[in-house]
């Protein structure tokens, strides 16, 4: 009978995850959140870059100044 107690206490010792492995998820799970930021941020960027460019670049070839009128 001891044998199954520690037997099933084993078992539920062993269920979970223990608070080192549910930092380290935690701390890589906030790196990858944190470098995908980044990247969204750095593509608005460099949309905004690229439509005012655009523009400017519009504006030239009319030659009056007046992008698409």
């Amino acid at each position: 009978m001891k044998t199954d107690q520690a037997t099933r206490y084993h078992r539920c010792y062993e269920a979970g995850m223990t608070l080192i492995e549910l930092m380290i998820a935690t701390a890589v799970g906030l790196g990858v959140i944190g470098a995908a930021l980044s990247m969204l941020v750095m593509s608005q960027k460099a949309t905004t870059v690229n439509e005012q460019v655009g523009g400017d670049t519009t504006e030239c070839q009319n030659g009056d100044g007046n992008a698409g009128s």
